[in-house]
Parts: structure tokens; C-alpha cells; sequence
């Protein structure tokens, strides 16, 4: 019997004893121009975003951000300031390390070279390719919640779930086509990203540092195929 692949959903910790008394994850703060050009032409519109074919051409070269808790040190996985599509974390030569010694394909991951202010250690935008719901999910399985109606949907076709979309359904048992299996590393509109186990295992054997797993909560999601 084919056993199916666990997957974690990971976002940077908000663990006090890492950040301190900020109520927001560590963050890189990034004020250059040709990358806030970049990401306001590329990656904050979802239609924009699904327009290119690699979000990350041209991206801007030799940027250098600053930590926005100034006080703090960079880790090992950090969120960017400003958010963009598609660029879910900062992450620290360590996770690179980690990516290439477990052979994960690139179509899976882009990274780009980044400077922190006061560090000498190299940094990355990681990108992960954002996949379409319209094309990924199984909407004949995938349950859906509501807040606003407190009720849960299944939708049969991604068209019904359109006719829903101003009760702001959030996905709660996500089914994926059954062609993304064999990946590592998974996005999708509705949630993501999603990270094998293998990838966890391997975080957490190399001690890398500022991340949680989403146990519970509004955004834990569960990933299974179809």
C-alpha cells in the first residue's frame, strides 16, 4: 500500500526567546528602489505575479537590507519587509546547505543573493514557485471553512468555489493533483508552503533556528493527494 508523504507548513517563530519583546518575527527590512520597483511590478498582484513564467527574472542585483529589529542578529530563517508573492523567507547559507545536500530540485526553489547590514554571512531570498488553484486543487475533495458562516464546503469545481469567494472560505483539507507528490516543496494560492519531512527532519538535526511548525489554528492546513 502506497503511504503518502508528510508535509509541514513552517512560518518564522514568534518564540520570545529568539525575538525577543517584538511582537513581529525577525524581519529583513528592504528599502532599495530597484527591488521595491521589482516586487511592486511583480510580486504583490496575483495576476501580475501568474503573468510571468519566472517571477524572479531580472531581479535586482547586490541589494542589502538591514534587520528591522535593530537590536537583533539575523537567524537562520527571516521574513521579508516588505511581504512579497512567491518570496516566503530570508534564509541563511545553513538552509541553502541543507536544500543542496538533499538534492532538492530547483524547479522547486529560486534563490537570489542578499546583505544583511552588519553581518558577513551570506543571506538568500528564497523564492517558491506560487502554483494555481485553478490548476493544482482537487475541489471535489478539498474541504473548505468559513468564519463569517461558520460552515464548512466542499465546492466540486473551482467555478462554485468562485461563487463563494466573498464568504472568505479558507482551505482546510487541501487535495493536490497527484503529479505534485513527488515534490518537496509546495505553494499553492490557497496555502503553502509546505515542506516534506525530510526537509524538517534535516532542520532540525542541523539546529536551524527561527521557524515553527503550524500545529494548529486558523492557517494549519492539511495536504493529501488525488
Amino acid at each position: 500500500m502506497h503511504k503518502q508523504k508528510n508535509y509541514y507548513q513552517i512560518e518564522p517563530t514568534i518564540d520570545s526567546k529568539i525575538i525577543g519583546k517584538s511582537e513581529l518575527a525577525l524581519s529583513v527590512e528592504i528599502t532599495n528602489k530597484q527591488f521595491l520597483a521589482f516586487r511592486k511590478n511583480k510580486l504583490v498582484y496575483v495576476d501580475n505575479y501568474f503573468e510571468q513564467t519566472e517571477p524572479y527574472k531580472d531581479f535586482p542585483k547586490n541589494i542589502t537590507g538591514k534587520m528591522y529589529q535593530r537590536k537583533k542578529s539575523p537567524i537562520d530563517i527571516m521574513q521579508v519587509m516588505p511581504m512579497c508573492l512567491g518570496i516566503p523567507f530570508i534564509i541563511s547559507g545553513k538552509v541553502k546547505e541543507i536544500l543542496e545536500n538533499l538534492n532538492i530540485k530547483k524547479s522547486e526553489y529560486h534563490l537570489e543573493d542578499l546583505s544583511i547590514d552588519g553581518s558577513s554571512e551570506p543571506f538568500y531570498f528564497l523564492f517558491i514557485p506560487m502554483l494555481k488553484n485553478s490548476e493544482t486543487i482537487d475541489y471535489s475533495k478539498s474541504v473548505f471553512y468559513s468564519t463569517l458562516q461558520d460552515r464548512f464546503a466542499v465546492f466540486d469545481t473551482y467555478e462554485k468555489y468562485l461563487t463563494e469567494k466573498n464568504n472568505r472560505f479558507k482551505v482546510k483539507n487541501l487535495f493536490l493533483s497527484k503529479a505534485l507528490e513527488s515534490q518537496d516543496i509546495i505553494s499553492v494560492q490557497a496555502a503553502g508552503p509546505f515542506f516534506s519531512e525530510r526537509i524538517i527532519d534535516a532542520f532540525k538535526e542541523n539546529h536551524v533556528i527561527g521557524y515553527d511548525i503550524i500545529k494548529g489554528g486558523d492557517f494549519k492546513v492539511d495536504l493529501k493527494f488525488s
